[in-house]
């Protein structure tokens, strides 16, 4: 009989982790288990990618409350879908796993570290209990043997290739990316950043810097700043380029489902984020050899072969500062 297994995540929104679980899903199905996603929140941007991918998708929530949080009607709905073993990917469903287990003990609970964010109370509660942890880099699991969780229960499992990206193709097709993006001048240096906007990612900071060291119009004509994603920060961010008028240096591009373009056209990867374990778009940059620029944070450093391509890490912010203005500094 296959293997019956639950992925749990809170919402299908644009991230790192959510295609990730997508990838699991379909991973785990072509090994031949029985597949469920449950999220407590019903719809998100990624739930017709999972739907044209063939996964089985449910929520707990009825409608979507705008809330990422698992009713406790989710344990009855699991019990319904009697699995063999659950998966637990993203914060809020590790915050809820130890709840699984409390009230079935048989059944096989994967807990998940995929993040630099601080663990909780309930994160940590479901760490201990879990049968096993799933981490995506050195740097998490020596967070899980701080806990004093036993060697033996962690594993390192690498984060999934999410976008077909293609080193010899971004050479090849950089140009016409380029001029699709609105970029004419084949001098203008293009930063790129691809992350959600909240706090621990940084944007305002990047984008205020860039603004005190003097790099505002007609100064700044000679790069843009590419920003791709979503979240609680980015409004306030809009708010502070439009006001510095800085639309034209500072772009927005919301979420997108293929990215590939922006990689092809960017000449420089950056991440000024604090709290990562192992950073999706970092490894795809260096993967696609696009140049990275970035803040030695959590186990971003870890997968990275010298070979794959141009990376420069830097200890901090002050460092990064540093190393960003030399590259986009306009020789004399």
């Amino acid at each position: 009989m296959a293997k019956r297994v639950c992925v749990l995540q809170d919402y299908l929104r644009m991230g790192g982790t959510e295609r990730n679980s997508l990838a699991l899903c379909n991973d785990l199905a072509r090994q031949g288990a029985t597949v469920t996603l449950l999220t407590a929140r019903p719809g998100g941007i990624l739930a017709t990618a999972a739907k044209e991918l063939g996964i089985q998708h449910c929520a707990s929530q009825f409608m979507d409350l705008k809330l990422n949080w698992f009713p406790p009607k989710t344990l009855k709905k699991m019990d319904g879908l009697d699995c063999d073993q659950v998966i637990l990917m993203g914060r809020v469903a590790n915050e809820f796993g130890w709840r699984i287990k409390d009230q079935n003990p048989d059944i096989e609970l994967i807990a998940s570290i995929r993040t630099g964010r601080t663990l909780t109370k309930s994160y940590q509660k479901t760490l201990q209990i879990a049968d096993s942890i799933w981490v995506n880099s050195q740097y998490a699991a020596d967070r899980a043997l701080a806990l004093a969780i036993s060697q033996s229960k962690i594993k390192i499992v690498e984060n999934f290739p999410i976008h077909q990206l293609s080193r010899t193709e971004r050479l090849a097709k950089r140009d016409a990316a380029r001029n699709c993006l609105g970029v004419i001048d084949s001098s203008k240096k293009v930063l790129l950043k691809i992350a959600a906007f909240r706090p621990g990612k940084c944007h305002e900071d990047l984008i205020r810097f860039l603004i005190e060291s003097g790099q505002t119009p007609p100064t700044s004509s000679h790069w843009e700043l590419w920003l791709v994603g979503s979240g609680s920060q980015e409004k306030r961010c809009q708010n502070l380029v439009r006001k510095l008028g800085m639309e034209e240096q500072v772009r927005f591009f919301g979420n997108q489902l293929d990215v590939s373009t922006f990689y092809y056209a960017a000449d420089l990867a950056i991440s000024a984020s604090r709290e990562e374990s192992n950073s999706n778009f970092i490894q795809e940059a260096i993967r696609v050899g696009l140049p990275v620029l970035a803040i030695q944070a959590g186990g971003t450093s870890e997968s990275v072969n010298a070979a794959h391509g141009e990376v420069q890490w830097v200890a901090d912010f002050s460092a990064f500062k540093k190393a960003l203005l030399n590259r986009i500094k306009v020789e004399s």
